[in-house]
């Protein structure tokens, strides 16, 4: 018998999947690339958050890959459970659709590209800080 599974509970499942990687990877001192946050291991549909009032297609991390990499091997290094990060990921795997204008504005004009807005805290301010700082609108979320 199959047992079904809430999209949450999917979610929740496939991102602690992707922190028990992530911390064999850091365990064995191998690090890990960005795209362990990727469609591989997690659907596009259980992170999609919104899209841009000005429509657009193009697959944006509210928070870039490399520093969520970065965090939880931060927070490993600082005796974080795997629990822990997973938690950490849950609230900052974030999609969000925008233009391919809005895009070159975040990482080129705002410089946002592989980083989050000058004194952004990890675990204590909005994910979303990135993408208002380049001045993008965004409904659905």
């Amino acid at each position: 018998m199959n047992k079904m599974y809430t999209d949450d509970q999917i979610k929740q499942r496939q991102i602690f999947r992707i922190a028990q990687i992530a911390y064999d990877r850091w365990e064995d001192k191998e690090g890990f690339d960005t795209n362990l946050f990727g469609r591989i291991l997690i659907h596009d549909r259980l992170v999609m958050k919104g899209h841009s009032t000005n429509g657009g297609t193009y697959r944006e991390h509210v928070v870039p890959r490399v520093v969520l990499r970065d965090e939880c091997l931060r927070m490993f290094d600082n005796k974080a459970t795997v629990e822990d990060v997973a938690s950490a990921i849950m609230r900052n795997l974030i999609i969000v659709q925008i233009t391919a204008e809005e895009a070159y504005r975040l990482d080129h004009q705002a410089k946002l590209k592989r980083r989050m807005p000058d004194g952004w805290v990890f675990g204590r301010d909005d994910p979303f800080d990135r993408i208002r700082a380049a001045g993008i609108k965004l409904v659905g979320w």
